[in-house]
C-alpha cells in the first residue's frame, strides 16, 4: 500500500469525529496540515488560518471568566495566586483586579481599603468608595468632617456647619451659624438668633446686646440691663439714669424726684425737700429747709424774720403767663400760671411766695399742640374742635377733629367738598377749579408737616370725558401731580388700575369715553403734595361731554 494511500486511510479514520459536522473542505486540509506538515502545498495558508481561528474562538470575557471566577475566597488573578488585601471585608475581593468589592474592615476606604476614614467621622464610619463621612462627631462638619463648628452646643449640620441645637455660651449668629461672640452676657449665653442675653449683661452694660454703658453716676456702676435705669445714684444725682444734679442737697437725694434726704447745703432751702431756693439774705448758719427762716438772723439792713416783704412778679415760663402781674405779692400768696392758646398744661402751675421773698414754682409744662392728635395726647377735649398752634410764630387757631378707631384726625374743610359741575372746556386742563380751604395754606402745610400721615379724597364723574392728558391735580407747591384719583405717583393712573377693577383693563374708568356715566375716585396719600389746591379739566367742549368733581376734607393724623 502506497504512502499516500495509508495517509488517506488514516485521515479518514481519525478525522471522522473532528470533521463530521463540517461542510467546508478547507477543514480537512487544515487537519492534515496540522498532523502532517510539509506534505501539502496549502499548509502555510492553512497554518495562518488555524492561528486566526484559535484566537477568535475564545472571547476576552470568556478568558477572564476562566481565569478568575473560580478562585477561592482570599485569592484573585489569572492563576488565583494573588492574595486579596487583608483590609477587605470578609477577606473577599474582585477575582480579576483584587479591589475590595464588598467593603472594607473598620474605618478604611478606597478600592483596596488602603485609606483611613477621617478621625472625626462619627463612629469612624465613611463611604467605602469616596471616604465621605457618614455623619460627623460633635464640633465638626464637611464631607470629611475636617471643618470645625466648635461654637455649637452640640452637633452641627454636616453640609454647612449650621448648629442644630444652640450656640455655646458666648456665641450667637444668624441662620444657625454661631460666629458672633456674646461674652458681654452673664453666664447662660444669649439667644442664637439675635444675641440677646438670656440672663442679662455683665458688669456695667445694658441694652439688647449690652452695647451701652450704665451712667457714670449709677451707684457702684450698676443699672438694669434692659432699660439702663440705675439701681441707686451717687450722692448729688437723681433720676432714672442719675443724670440730674441735686448738688444743693447736703448728702443723698431721692432717686425718683431729687428730694433731699438729709437736708440742704448751707445757703439753700425749699418746700418738700427740694433745695432750690437760696437764703443768701441770712447771716452765717443758713436757714430752715422747710420755710427759709434764718437760723442766726438776717444780714444787716434786713428787718423781718424772713428778710423779705414779699415776692415780685412771677418769672416767665415757656408757653405760660402769670394770671396776676402785680409788682409785689405778699408772703404766702399763691399765683397760677396759665398756658398760652394752643398749649396744654401738665402738672400743677400754682406758685407760692416763700418767706424768703422768692417764688416756690412747681415743676410743670405748657406743651404746644400742633395737631388734634397732639392735643388729644396732652389730655385736651378735641371734639368737635380744639385750639392748636401749628406755627409758634403765628396765632393759635381752632380746627375740627375726628376721633376714630384708627386715630385722631385734624380735618380741614374746603369749598370743593360740594359736587362741582364742569362743561364747555375742550382743551386739556383748560378748566382751573381752585380749591379754597377754611385755613391759610401756610398753616395747613404746617399741620401736614407736623402729622405722621395725611389723606384727601378726590372723585371725578364723567360722561364722554377722558381723564389721562385732560384732567390734572395741582399740589400744594403749584406743580402738576404725576398721578390721578388714588393712583401711583409717576404712573398717571387711577385707583381702579391698582386694584385691577378698571373697565376693559384701562388705566382709568373714564378712559372708556363712552356714552355712559362712569367714575374714578380714590385717596391721595402723598403728604408732601397735600393739600390739593386745584382741579384741572378738559374734554368737556361738546354738549354731550360733561363732568363733576368732588374734593374731600384734608385729614391728617399722628
Amino acid at each position: 500500500m502506497s504512502v499516500s494511500l495509508r495517509i488517506c486511510l488514516w485521515i479518514s479514520i481519525v478525522s471522522t469525529r473532528y470533521v463530521s459536522a463540517q461542510s467546508d473542505p478547507e477543514d480537512l486540509t487544515l487537519f492534515a496540515c496540522r498532523f502532517f506538515p510539509g506534505m501539502f502545498n496549502d499548509c502555510e495558508i492553512a497554518r495562518n488560518t488555524d492561528t486566526n481561528m484559535e484566537a477568535s474562538t475564545t472571547t476576552p470575557q470568556e478568558a477572564t471568566t476562566k481565569a478568575g471566577d473560580d478562585c477561592p475566597n482570599g485569592f484573585y488573578g489569572t492563576n488565583c495566586n494573588m492574595r486579596c488585601p487583608t483590609t477587605c471585608l470578609n477577606n473577599t475581593c474582585d477575582k480579576i483586579d483584587g479591589s475590595c468589592s464588598h467593603g472594607c474592615h473598620g474605618d478604611l476606604y478606597g478600592e483596596r481599603c488602603n485609606s483611613n476614614c477621617s478621625s472625626h467621622c462619627k463612629d469612624g464610619k465613611c463611604d467605602v468608595r469616596t471616604g465621605r463621612c457618614i455623619g460627623c462627631e460633635d464640633d465638626y462638619y464637611g464631607d470629611m468632617c475636617e471643618e470645625s463648628c466648635s461654637t455649637c452646643n452640640g452637633p452641627c449640620r454636616q453640609l454647612d456647619g449650621v448648629c442644630l441645637t444652640d450656640c455655646k455660651d458666648g456665641f450667637w449668629g444668624s441662620n444657625g451659624l454661631c460666629l458672633q461672640t456674646c461674652s458681654y452676657c452673664k453666664p447662660g449665653g444669649c439667644r442664637i438668633e439675635n444675641g440677646v442675653c438670656y440672663n442679662g449683661c455683665r458688669g456695667d452694660l445694658y441694652g439688647e446686646r449690652c452695647q451701652t454703658n450704665c451712667s457714670n453716676h449709677c451707684k457702684d456702676g450698676k443699672c438694669d440691663d434692659r432699660t439702663g435705669r440705675c439701681f441707686g445714684c451717687e450722692d448729688g444725682y437723681y433720676d432714672d439714669m442719675c443724670d440730674e444734679s441735686c448738688s444743693t442737697c447736703n448728702g443723698q437725694c431721692r432717686q425718683l424726684d431729687g428730694v433731699c434726704l438729709t437736708g440742704c447745703k448751707d445757703g439753700y432751702w425749699g418746700c418738700n425737700g427740694l433745695c432750690l431756693q437760696t437764703c443768701s439774705y441770712c447771716n452765717t448758719g443758713g436757714c430752715k429747709i422747710e420755710d427759709g427762716v434764718c437760723y442766726n438772723g438776717c444780714k444787716d439792713g434786713v428787718n423781718n424774720t424772713q428778710c423779705h416783704d414779699g415776692c415780685g412778679s412771677l418769672p416767665p415760663r415757656l408757653n405760660a403767663l402769670a394770671e396776676s402781674v402785680q409788682n409785689l405779692h405778699p408772703i404766702g400768696a399763691y399765683v397760677n400760671y396759665k398756658c398760652i392758646d394752643g398749649a396744654y398744661l401738665q402738672g400743677s402751675s400754682r406758685a407760692r411766695c416763700r418767706p424768703s421773698g422768692e417764688w416756690d414754682i412747681p415743676s410743670f409744662t405748657c406743651t404746644i399742640a400742633r395737631t388734634c392728635h397732639e392735643a388729644h395726647q396732652l389730655g385736651a377735649s378735641v371734639t368737635p374742635t380744639v385750639v392748636i398752634k401749628p406755627d409758634i410764630e403765628l396765632p393759635a387757631l381752632t380746627v375740627s377733629c375726628e376721633v376714630t378707631d384708627n386715630g385722631v384726625y385734624t380735618a380741614i374743610g374746603n369749598c370743593g367738598a360740594e359736587r362741582t359741575y364742569v362743561q364747555g372746556y375742550e382743551a386739556p386742563r383748560s378748566y382751573n377749579g381752585t380749591i379754597n380751604y377754611n385755613l391759610d395754606l401756610y398753616q395747613i402745610i404746617n399741620i401736614a408737616n407736623a402729622s405722621a400721615e395725611c389723606e384727601q379724597f378726590i372723585k371725578f364723574e364723567c360722561h364722554n370725558v377722558r381723564v389721562i392728558s385732560y384732567v390734572g391735580l395741582t399740589t400744594r407747591t403749584g406743580e402738576l401731580a404725576t398721578y390721578l384719583m388714588g393712583g401711583i405717583k409717576g404712573q398717571m393712573d387711577c385707583a381702579c388700575h391698582i386694584n385691577n377693577t378698571c373697565v376693559d383693563n384701562l388705566r382709568c374708568n373714564c378712559e372708556k369715553n363712552d356714552n355712559v356715566w362712569r367714575a374714578d375716585e380714590g385717596f391721595i396719600r402723598y403728604k408732601e403734595d397735600l393739600p390739593i389746591t386745584a382741579i384741572l379739566l378738559g374734554d368737556t367742549g361738546s354738549s354731550y361731554e360733561y363732568a363733576y368733581y368732588t374734593v374731600g376734607n384734608l385729614r391728617c393724623k399722628g
